[in-house]
């Protein structure tokens, strides 16, 4: 991915990207065209994460996400229960956007903190 910077001055990125979307609306292509080609606006390389190798084997799946519905099917308790329990910070959450989340681990660990069987 090339952030697209301005190199004749010292512009922010905010105010490049304003400047070529002004450029979009109110020139031709052969205008913006034409000040890619002259330099005017380089692609500059963005930091990237380095992806790790597929044969890497300090690659993990990703953990499964439960919702609270799901934790209290699989527990046979209300969703009242569960929302109580991660209010209460016994239960290992997080929020995904609007919606409460539970790792697939963080429930096993959660049970076996508690198990009396």
């Amino acid at each position: 991915m090339a952030v697209w910077t301005n190199t004749a001055t010292t512009q922010s990125i905010p105010q490049t990207r304003k400047l070529i979307a002004r450029l979009l609306l109110r020139s031709s292509a052969s205008v913006l065209i034409r000040r890619l080609e002259s330099g005017w606006l380089l692609p500059t390389p963005m930091t990237q994460r380095k992806r790790p190798a597929m044969n890497d084997k300090s690659v993990t799946a990703p953990a499964r996400l439960l919702t609270i519905r799901e934790v209290a099917g699989y527990l046979q308790v209300d969703e009242k229960t569960i929302r109580r329990w991660i209010q209460a910070r016994n239960l290992p959450a997080f929020k995904l956007g609007r919606q409460w989340r539970v790792a697939e681990k963080d429930l096993q660990r959660f049970l076996n903190e508690r198990w009396t069987g």
